[in-house]
């Protein structure tokens, strides 16, 4: 017959084998979300800066819809909804905040551009 003293130690090897499986895992999830939001991050946050500075970040017109695809699939079905209405906004505010005047462009509210960046970076935090 089997006691529960000689039970006891292969009960807490699975229970232990379970943990580190389950911790493993979160600790991949997190490596794969960095790898891909941190680029994105530190593209927006260069584009701040530009920004910042008055100046229109170039490399604002290579960041579209399709830069937040791996990131969206990486973020949780709960902080997707919020994530994808950053991104809708960021990408509104680079269509509004100047206008073109006399075949020049003319960035005339950057501050409407780094508060849709900040609200983006803030969905892109080092894990």
């Amino acid at each position: 017959m089997i006691t529960f003293e000689s039970a006891l130690p292969f009960i807490t090897l699975l229970f232990g084998g379970f943990i580190g499986n389950r911790l493993a895992l979160g600790r991949d999830r997190r490596s794969d979300f960095n790898e891909v939001a941190n680029p994105l991050f530190e593209s927006l946050e260069k584009q701040r800066l530009c920004a910042e500075s008055g100046s229109f970040p170039n490399s604002a017109n290579q960041t579209t819809k399709e830069s937040f695809i791996l990131l969206l699939r990486k973020t949780s079905k709960f902080k997707r909804p919020g994530l994808n209405k950053a991104v809708d906004d960021y990408l509104l505010a680079k269509k509004n905040c100047g206008e073109y005047d006399k075949d020049r462009y003319s960035f005339s509210k950057p501050e409407v551009l780094i508060e849709a960046i900040e609200k983006v970076q803030r969905y892109l935090p080092h894990k």
